[in-house]
């Protein structure tokens, strides 16, 4: 049976599922490795060389992209309408995205914008295509 990763959204305790998101088509700005560091940097102007102090993680934004699908319209505006409503905005959330099929990468998140709709794909009776975009790093 092939493994397929998924996309799991908790609850700041790490335990309690939120919402998972299916059918994940395309995911931007996930950095698998480490959230991207900040950093001043302090340089000599009357000799060569600089001095690098670390100065944290940066936020940055994870867009997915999804499909949903349903039987009808009525039903596929209930499963965007129930997508809505279980990920609110400004709420801290940790977004499991599989490695392997036994270990993921937890990323502390927030939904900071509205959910996209993509109106030129699909038929919009079947299939709704939307963007979900998280700020990551953002919570402590």
């Amino acid at each position: 049976m092939p493994w397929y990763p998924t996309f799991n959204l908790y609850e700041d305790d790490n335990v309690t599922l939120v919402h998972a998101i299916v059918d994940v088509i395309r995911i931007d700005g996930w950095n698998y490795d480490d959230s991207p560091t900040n950093f001043i940097e302090l340089t000599n102007t009357r000799s060569k060389g600089s001095i690098i102090i670390p100065a944290g993680d940066e936020a940055y934004d994870i867009t997915l992209y999804a499909r949903l699908g349903a039987d009808n319209y009525t039903a596929l505006m209930s499963a965007f309408n129930t997508l809505k409503s279980n990920i609110a905005k400004k709420t801290p959330y940790i977004l499991k995205l599989d490695v392997s099929n036994s270990s993921t990468n937890d990323i502390k998140v927030m939904r900071l914008q509205p959910i996209i709709i993509d109106t030129t794909r699909g038929n919009l009776n079947k299939f709704l295509y939307y963007s979900l975009t998280f700020r990551a790093s953002c919570w402590s």
